[in-house]
């Protein structure tokens, strides 16, 4: 009875074998998977886990003190958890986003992503949540099973000595450099902790503006349009650039048709696939934000930026944000005489997607509001879009006479401008394409119909799309597009490597935090004061 007490207890049985061949490769592959671009589905790999090596070296030394049970399987099965999740969630974000994941920061965007789907789809946020809860209890109780599954046939002294051995190889291997494993999961943990360390307790520093005084006249209304996602992939992809060409052209006959000049360039954007805030903060300060700490610094020391050069200089200041809902305190922090978030907009019309107001009803109000006040002083004006936001779609129709389009009931009696057959359910690139022919669009009608003849238009696009658009290994360089029917004007942007077309070229001449400097270069004497 003892012997046989013995084997049951520390045998080799054929299903504690088999529970733990299917265990062990189970856990090798969910910790070894990489991205099935451009989808969130995983694409198997043939490499090995340091991970696996060490949860099963740490399950040796604890099943020779004794049995793995109780509390030390639920801390084990807490630790794949945790490594599941996060190998999950570091391959995903590069793949899809193009970027590694900052759980400090990117949880902070949470609540606002948690808004935005109760507003636009309640259901599907129920459906979310109860989802990742079952998700997690299941991924819980599955990784309870994978530690006793591991454990079971380590009772057995030799088999114990022999698998442990065989952990210490392969970290060994790891150590040594040997090129058959994936990056450990737990290096990812570690880093995020690092980050979460440095992000929590270090000081937040921004160096001191070095933005010079206008170093010609003003008067002349100036706008950036920042352009949400515009990158240059819309040059470069050849099924964005093939379905973008009508739009530019479109664009380039009105500019030669109406007499504006422009001059464009590739820059650098200091973020990828989303955080249009660092950019915006690039170009007004003229210094490269990287990331939220140094955006953080920069609002709480602020240095003078062109809010502050134009505000000198006796323009009005203003922002144009449709897609702001929440309060901007830091926006009125940053000095602007007018800020317009979605609220402010009189929009009547039909909502368009989750940010509802089409851009262009944004900019027509805004020249009702602000542009035909009588005797006003010049505008400085920054405008992010939000119709070339992710998901790109709806696209809304485009009214070729601004001056009917008013409160936005126009829009009800136009026919929805519908995005083009995507070609497979994650086709990101053709409702891309679309929306960002809709910006250039909106643009060409912008200058032909609301801006005053002497105005300074920059349109520019913010950041790449994710990389679910432009793909796993896009490049930062956004196009760069300025707009004045005085050549002249433009002068400063040709000396800085701009070329005399709408078409930027192929490589960057600079980046984002350059664009002040250039501007505040460039000669905006009214032209009725020359």
């Amino acid at each position: 009875m003892s012997k046989r007490r013995d084997r049951r207890k520390g045998g080799l049985t054929a299903p504690a074998l088999l529970g733990f061949a299917v265990a062990l490769f189970l856990v090798n592959g969910l910790l070894t998977y990489a991205n099935a671009w451009p989808t969130p589905w995983i694409s198997l790999r043939p490499r090995l886990s340091s991970d696996l090596a060490f949860l099963l070296l740490a399950i040796a030394v604890l099943a020779h003190r004794g049995d793995v049970r109780g509390l030390w399987r639920s801390l084990l099965a807490l630790v794949l958890v945790v490594l599941f999740i996060g190998h999950y969630s570091d391959v995903t974000t590069e793949g899809l986003f193009g970027k590694p994941i900052d759980v400090y920061w990117d949880l902070a965007h949470l609540p606002n992503a948690t808004v935005m789907l109760a507003d636009s789809a309640p259901v599907l946020l129920v459906a979310v949540a109860a989802g990742s809860a079952a998700f997690l209890i299941v991924l819980f109780l599955g990784s309870r099973w994978v530690i006793g599954a591991l454990a079971a046939p380590m009772a057995n002294g030799a088999v114990r000595t022999c698998i442990g051995g065989v952990a210490i190889a392969v970290l060994l291997a790891f150590a040594a450099g040997v090129p058959v494993f994936a990056r450990p999961g737990s290096s990812m943990v570690a880093e995020q902790a690092r980050l979460v360390w440095i992000n929590a307790t270090e000081s937040r520093k921004t160096t001191s503006s070095t933005l010079p005084q206008f170093q010609g006249g003003t008067g002349s209304d100036v706008f950036i349009f920042f352009f949400e996602s515009y990158a240059g992939s819309a040059f470069a992809d050849p099924v964005i650039s093939g379905r973008v060409a009508p739009a530019l052209q479109r664009l380039s006959d009105q500019l030669e048709q109406s007499g504006w000049a422009v001059a464009s360039a590739l820059l650098a954007s200091p973020t990828f696939g989303g955080a249009s805030w660092l950019a915006h903060a690039s170009v007004l300060s003229g210094q490269t934000i990287e990331n939220q700490r140094a955006y953080n610094g920069f609002l709480e020391q602020p240095p003078i930026t062109l809010i502050d050069r134009f505000a000198d200089a006796g323009y009005r200041t203003a922002a144009l944000m449709p897609g702001l809902i929440d309060p901007w305190p830091e926006g009125e922090s940053l000095g602007f005489d007018a800020i317009y978030p979605r609220r402010t907009i009189d929009y009547r019309g039909p909502g368009f997607g989750f940010w509802h107001v089409p851009d262009q009803a944004s900019l027509a109000w805004f020249a009702q509001t602000e542009m035909e006040r009588p005797g006003r002083a010049p505008l400085f004006v920054i405008f992010p879009t939000v119709v070339s936001h992710i998901p790109f779609s709806p696209v809304p129709p485009v009214i070729q006479d601004w001056s009917i389009i008013g409160t936005g009931d126009t829009f009800a009696a136009q026919t929805v401008r519908t995005n083009a057959a995507r070609n497979g359910w994650f086709d990101y690139r053709t409702p891309y394409a679309e929306a960002v022919s809709y910006n250039l669009d909106i643009v060409g009608g912008f200058l032909e119909s609301v801006a005053r003849e002497d105005s300074l238009v920059i349109a520019m696009g913010d950041h790449p799309p994710p990389a679910i658009v432009g793909g796993p290994n896009g490049d930062w360089t956004v196009p760069v597009h300025v707009f004045s029917r005085d050549a002249a004007r433009l002068e400063s942007f040709h000396q800085a490597g701009f070329v005399r077309s709408l078409a930027p070229g192929s490589t960057p001449v600079g980046d984002m935090a350059e664009i002040p400097f250039l501007l505040l270069a460039t000669d905006l004497t009214h032209v009725g004061d020359r």
